[in-house]
């Protein structure tokens, strides 16, 4: 199984002010593939970025036969206006420097120090509470449930594995902000990190298992709910003997 990233290169007008548009991305996204159904369910992650001349959409999809679908349907759209809130990008360029994961070939290794920074403001939600401290069985083991549910599953005891994040993986270092999300016209409040964990019991299969979690997480985003609750994420990490990856 393969996750491909595309990358959509967007003129952006010198007048034009960042604005964050975090929930009205998506549908200006799936517009972009003609709300093509086949596509939006196997949309793992879209994220965005801006430099001082281009907006940069990022979108992983499941499956080479859908990444070649989404293709097609971008390059039969070329000479449309992108449009996110009454804001135009003409389409420049497709970037196909692609990223692709393929988890046929993946390798894992024990992991004992890991950074996670997150770019844009996320929520982490558990039913109807919202936490914005950084636990790492809150987001992570949401990470391993989505590989399971279109690949295959771990023959470990899942609670057993998400207690072992809990008390296992901790927090070594952080830095909170809060920053404010508007979401269907309702305003919250987003949170960005910056982190560093270390792994504080070693069980060498869990510590494999967080290697792909980690590994997963440029393609599938985090938590319940909607597939931009995180979007840009830097993740680093180092392997038992500190060999950096």
């Amino acid at each position: 199984m393969q996750i491909f990233q595309i990358k959509l290169v967007f003129q952006k007008q010198e007048k034009y002010i960042e604005k964050k548009f975090y929930y009205s991305i998506l549908w200006a996204v799936l517009s972009l593939f003609e709300n093509d159904d086949t596509i939006y369910k196997n949309i793992f992650k879209i994220s965005y970025s801006f430099d001082n001349t281009h907006l940069f959409i990022f979108v992983s999809i499941l499956w080479k036969q859908n990444f070649s679908l989404a293709i097609n349907k971008i390059l039969q759209e070329k000479w449309k206006v992108f449009s996110i809130d009454a804001y135009k990008f003409p389409l420049e360029q497709l970037d196909f420097n692609l990223k692709v994961l393929d988890l046929e070939k993946i390798v894992l290794n024990p992991i004992d120090k890991f950074e996670l920074k997150f770019l844009s403001p996320t929520q982490i939600r558990n039913q109807n509470k919202i936490f914005t401290l950084p636990e790492s069985d809150r987001f992570l083991f949401s990470v391993l449930n989505k590989f399971e549910k279109i690949w295959l599953n771990f023959e470990i005891n899942k609670q057993e594995f998400k207690k072992w994040l809990r008390f296992s993986v901790i927090p070594k270092q952080f830095n909170i902000q809060t920053d404010l999300v508007e979401i269907k016209k309702s305003k919250r409040a987003g949170v960005v990190w910056n982190i560093s964990y270390i792994v504080y019991d070693k069980n060498e299969e869990y510590q494999k298992i967080l290697n792909l979690v980690l590994k997963l997480i440029p393609y599938i985003w985090i938590g319940s709910g909607t597939k931009l609750w995180l979007w840009n994420v830097v993740c680093k990490y180092k392997f038992s003997l500190w060999k950096i990856n």
